[in-house]
């Protein structure tokens, strides 16, 4: 049994729910009635529905007025309301509005329903977390409001203040006139109830995608004509595409740009025409500025200058700077300087008579070679330098020169060992050596066989070439090639096989022959021999191949087998 006010179970003899206290309807149906499945479920509709209207009309009298209160909305005792004629619409609309007092948005749960001695209706219960997922604060709704409530609980801001709206008062339905059917039929109740679940998600669809859908879009326009631009936006885009929310999302862009626009925030009214694109006039409506000069301040040398200029479409102005002209100097005293002391000028500005003086560097002095001798690589000389403007004069010492070496005996350098160069100076006993680098190695070049190799000192350097990858090297004209035996059973795969380009003999042996062609070997997957018969012998050219797969393929998986590789020529 169902509570038909607050929807908890309930024994099935209960008169009165333990939970709300109110009087349990009961719904009596005979199980041997001739009662439809559509009466059965227009009574239990009614008795929903007047559940419903009870709270209602209730509240229309009693709704208490809790919003100042410091508890408002995290008490069940205290819950918001919403509209009862918008029933769960209700409920998110409101919660979208709210956010935190850190004006950060909530995300929600409904984790139970209540009922509460003193409050008409169920009350639902949510837990609100912050956008990072962390729990914030357990809030209460009750949807059988008569009035909306307009503030938000401690803790949270709304977003915008909600409409106060009254609900229109219903009154209790007339008890629906149940039609006979010319046919009765003879159902017992548990048919009945089959067909319940039915048509009650067949009413459950209706209204979660026909008439949900239709009453959010109702209150994203009527948010929207109040303009209340943003929450209208977010309510059309969560439509998700019904009707033409997608185009009222435009409008509701377009119509803020239009505030902005009146409201002279031009900058930000472009953005969002901008972002329209061909929306409606949206191009047309771009504000473009025309700035003119509207005033002139010159420039002075001691004062910047300034250019006005006013947009001839709005009041918009912005102010250019004028540099300050430059000073107009002239000398007016002036000192000449000499090689012992500095001069000077002084410069008066013919525009706001500013002046300023600069130091006339030092003149240099003009020396000449006065006494001189020359320096050897034995003695060092001087030289005398005497100014011809002061008088001033000094010395200048010259360093010995260098020695003015010759050749006289050589020894040379081998690949093993330095050489040497025995130089003497012409002037005096001065004696030098100079040493001479080894000689670089005389290499042969590299072979097949043999690295590198000194023809002086026998040294060694790389590595040997190597043969060519053809059967008889190009190089040496050595065979390259070994004769390869191999034996095995059943399928065998060689990896890293390498053979050069030339003529072969492939013999195969094996165990079986009464199968058509029984063995197969493939070189990197191309067949290069096959046979059914115990002894074969091919003589075939095949071309190079380095880390290539040899493949030994067996339609008997026991055949024993011995293939042998001969080269004959290339």
């Amino acid at each position: 049994m169902i509570c038909n006010k607050c929807n908890h179970k309930l024994p099935d003899d209960s008169e009165f729910c333990q939970y709300c206290g109110s009087k349990i309807k009961k719904l009596e149906i005979d199980s041997n009635s001739n009662m439809t499945s559509e009466e059965a479920l227009n009574i239990i509709a009614k008795i929903q529905a007047e559940a419903t209207i009870d709270a209602m009309n209730a509240n229309e009298i009693l709704q208490p007025n809790n919003e100042n209160d410091e508890d408002f909305g995290v008490v069940p005792e205290k819950p918001v309301f919403t509209l009862a004629l918008k029933s769960v619409i209700g409920e998110e609309e409101y919660l979208k509005s709210l956010r935190t007092i850190n004006c950060e948005p909530i995300k929600w749960s409904r984790c139970a329903s209540i009922s509460v001695d003193g409050v008409n209706g169920i009350i639902d219960v949510y837990d609100t977390y912050l956008p990072s997922g962390q729990f914030y604060k357990t809030i209460y709704i009750n949807m059988y409001g008569a009035n909306q409530s307009t503030k938000a609980p401690n803790g949270f801001v709304l977003m915008a203040s909600a409409p106060k709206v009254t609900a229109i008062k219903v009154s209790k339905q007339k008890e629906p006139k149940v039609c006979k059917p010319k046919k009765p039929v003879n159902k017992k109740l548990v048919v009945c109830f089959m067909v319940i679940p039915i048509a009650i998600a067949l009413v459950a669809l209706l209204v979660v995608f026909v008439l949900m859908p239709g009453l959010k879009y109702n209150y994203a326009k009527k948010l929207l004509e109040n303009g209340n631009y943003e929450l209208a936006y977010s309510e059309f885009l969560a439509l998700d595409g019904y009707s033409d929310s997608e185009n009222m999302l435009l409008e509701c862009r377009y119509v803020q740009a239009i505030k902005y626009r009146d409201a002279g925030d031009y900058e930000l009214a472009n953005k969002i025409f901008e972002s329209l694109g061909n929306y409606r006039d949206s191009k047309i409506l771009i504000h473009k500025h025309d700035y003119k000069v509207s005033n002139t301040v010159a420039a002075t040398c001691t004062s910047v200058g300034s250019e006005t200029y006013k947009c001839v479409n709005c009041e918009e102005t912005y102010m250019k700077s004028i540099d300050k002209l430059a000073h107009t100097y002239s000398v007016v005293t002036s000192t000449d300087a000499t090689c012992n002391a500095t001069g000077s000028k002084t410069y008066k500005c013919s525009g706001c008579n500013h002046t300023y003086s600069e130091t006339v560097t030092k003149l240099t002095h003009k020396y000449e070679v006065v006494a001189s001798q020359d320096p050897t690589c034995q003695k060092e000389g001087y030289a005398t330098h005497k100014c011809s403007l002061c008088s001033d004069e000094y010395t200048e010492t010259k360093g010995k020169v260098s020695h003015d070496t010759i050749l006289v005996s050589t020894t040379d350098s081998t690949c093993i060992a330095v050489g040497a160069k025995n130089y003497k100076c012409k002037n005096c006993t001065y004696t030098y050596s100079e040493e001479i680098a080894k000689k670089s190695h005389n290499y042969s070049d590299a072979t097949c066989t043999a690295p590198k190799t000194c023809g002086m000192c026998g040294n060694t350097e790389g590595q040997k070439l190597g043969h060519t990858d053809t059967l008889v090297c190009t190089r040496c004209g050595d065979t390259t090639f070994e004769t390869l035996v191999i034996t095995g059973v059943g399928d065998t795969y060689i990896s890293d096989f390498s053979i050069p380009s030339g003529t072969y003999n492939i013999k195969i042996e094996k165990k079986y022959s009464e199968l058509y062609k029984s063995i197969y070997v493939k070189l990197n997957g191309h067949y290069i021999v096959d046979t059914y018969e115990a002894i074969y012998i091919e003589q075939v050219k095949i071309s190079s191949y380095n880390n290539a797969i040899l493949a030994i393929d067996c339609i008997v998986a026991t055949e024993e087998w011995k293939i042998t590789i001969e080269a004959v020529g290339n």
